[in-house]
Parts: structure tokens; C-alpha cells; sequence
């Protein structure tokens, strides 16, 4: 089904999640409008970028008058865990207050989806509702307060979810998930065995399907545990590095000493303190070793578009490195 002169304004539709989303919603017959700070990497999406910084109260009501759009998806975001304290991730949080602000006062948009993350709870909690929170990252106490507003508007909002991504991944993804993938490309990914996790990850194909299942969801539903978005089946780490090698042709990692992954964590912490990147520190190492299986249930019955699969997955990400400048 085409949906013919359906706007959909997105917020940071410039970053990784939202150039898949732009691209499946042009795809499916929407007309689609980028607000980001920045031009998106895929240029076939020039032509519906609008600068816009989503903490400019003024400029977002301006713009959403003016296009009088019929859903707005909010994926505007800091994502790096770098800041140092929670008011250097405005765009989560006073940007959130915002679109809020502007939803509440459009005459057109229909649904509001916001972006939020897993990591409003550490690594390997599984919270039992929405109410429930352990954040232990600036980045995630900031979406635990992006959360919180969107909660204090929502007797006044359109129809709207919060969904938090899981670890997604695919074509046009940055870190971490790109290093991983260059890593086992390059032979340079060792794996560690049983202290290898097992977490949800989610194809970014997938996510964006799951993503507009929500926007285009038309029943009244109440939903009080949290919106995952992500893949049903877990995935293992190591084993995930063993299929990319064999698609990609390249030899399967070999595994080593814990000790020597943690060393590098440390060696990795030192040089980020310069300034200098380097493939692991000490949270990813954390990241690598601690299990993450989140509930995606609820995603599972109200997708309504077919799931591609793991494999399928890797051979389209492959094709998209082998093939792009990114």
C-alpha cells in the first residue's frame, strides 16, 4: 500500500537509523523531511534535508507549520558516552521538551514516536515497566529525562510511543558496530569464549520496519512495559563474528586470554584520555562480556512487515562497505 501525501517529518534523519528510516518511508510512499544540524552521508537524501537544531523552540514550530506534517518521528540525538554532564546532551533532552511543545500545538500530525535507548538501564537490567530506570551513563540518564518529559506532556500529546533501539546494526551504521565488523573483516578480532555475551541486536531493515509498524498502528493500545526495538533472537557474539568471516570470505577469529581483551580495554581508556581512538576501552569490554537478552515481543505481533534475516543482513552490509565512500 502506498501512502500518497503522507508527510513524515524526522529528526535526525541524518544519522544512521534515520537515513534507513528516510529511505523505507520513500520506499512506501511517504514524503519524508530531514530537520538535522547536518546533511545526511547518503546524498539521494540531500534534496529533503531542512537544517534545523530541534533546541531552537522557535525554528521547530516554524518549520512544522509550515509543512504541516502528519507524523513526526524524533531520533535527534547525542549518542556518544563522552560528555561529562547531562546539560552537553541538550538535543535529548531540551530538544525532546521541544517537539513535545510543537506536537502539542500542530493542527496536523496524527503520531509522535520518540527515540529513547536501552541504556536508560545498565547493561544486563531488564526493567519490569516504564517506571523503572538504572541508567549509569550521562547519555542514558539523559534519555531517562528525555522520557520523563515526554510523560509530563502526554495528557496533551497526539497519539505517540517511546521505543528504545537495542544494538542496531547494518549499512550506514557508525560506532561501535562498524569497528566490529571492519575488525573481523580485517582478521583483527579475537574472540574470548565463554565470557563472550549474548545480547539483542536488531538489523537495521528490521528496526525501521518495526519503527513505522508503530507510526502506522491505528488501534488504542496501552503499553506498560518499555517499546524494545530489536531483533527476537539473541545473538552471541562470537558466533556473530564466525558467520561475518564465512559470507565475507575471510578466516574465522581465533580466540585468546580474557586478560589480553582486558588489557586492551585499559590500553584503550589511556589513549582516549589523548584523544586518540583506538577499537576497545573499558565499556565495550563491559559491553562484550555482560549478556543483554531484552523482551522484543511486543514488536514481534505488531510488525506487520516480513523480517529479513541475519544472513541476509550481513551480506547487505557487506555489499554496502565493499560498495560505498563511508
Amino acid at each position: 500500500m502506498k501512502h500518497i501525501n503522507k508527510l513524515v517529518i524526522v529528526t535526525g534523519g541524518s544519522g544512521f537509523i534515520g537515513i534507513n528510516l528516510s529511505l523505507r518511508l520513500l520506499d512506501l510512499g511517504y514524503k519524508v523531511i530531514n530537520l538535522d544540524i547536518k546533511k545526511p552521508k547518503n546524498k539521494i537524501l540531500n534534496k529533503y534535508f531542512n537544517f534545523c537544531d530541534i533546541t531552537n523552540l522557535n525554528d521547530l514550530k516554524n518549520i512544522i507549520e509550515n509543512y504541516k506534517p502528519n507524523y513526526l518521528v524524533n531520533l535527534a540525538a547525542r549518542t556518544d558516552l563522552k560528555g561529562k554532564h547531562i546539560k552537553e546532551y541538550a538535543v535529548n533532552t531540551v530538544g525532546t521538551e521541544n517537539i513535545c511543545i510543537s506536537s502539542i500545538n500542530s493542527q496536523s500530525i496524527k503520531k509522535v514516536l520518540f527515540a529513547s535507548t536501552m541504556l536508560v538501564c545498565k547493561v544486563g537490567h531488564i526493567p519490569l515497566n516504564n517506571q523503572e530506570y538504572s541508567a549509569d551513563t550521562i547519555y542514558g540518564k539523559s534519555k531517562v529525562k528525555g522520557e520523563l518529559v515526554v510523560k509530563k506532556y502526554s495528557d496533551k500529546l497526539p497519539a505517540h510511543f517511546i521505543f528504545r533501539p537495542t544494538s542496531i546494526w547494518g549499512p550506514w551504521f557508525q560506532k561501535p558496530y562498524r569497528d566490529f565488523f571492519d575488525l573481523v573483516l580485517a582478521g583483527r578480532y579475537f574472540k574470548i569464549g565463554k565470557f563472550s555475551c549474548t545480547k539483542t541486536f536488531g538489523y537495521i531493515e528490521n528496526s525501521v520496519n518495526q519503527i513505522i509498524s508503530l507510526m502506522e498502528y491505528e488501534k488504542e493500545i496501552e503499553i506498560n512495559t518499555p517499546i524494545y526495538i530489536g531483533d527476537c533472537v539473541p545473538i552471541n557474539i562470537d558466533k556473530w563474528a564466525d558467520q561475518i568471516a564465512n559470507i565475507a570470505g575471510k578466516r574465522k577469529p581465533i580466540s585468546i586470554p580474557f586478560f589480553f581483551i582486558m588489557l586492551g580495554g585499559f590500553f584503550g581508556d589511556i589513549l582516549n584520555l589523548f584523544k586518540i581512538n583506538f577499537p576497545l576501552n573499558s565499556f565495550r569490554v563491559k559491553n562484550m562480556t555482560t549478556n543483554n537478552i531484552i523482551p522484543s515481543v511486543l514488536m514481534k505481533e505488531l510488525t506487520k512487515y516480513p523480517k529479513i534475516s541475519v544472513e541476509d543482513g550481513i551480506k547487505s552490509t557487506l555489499r554496502w562497505i565493499n560498495n560505498s565512500d563511508n
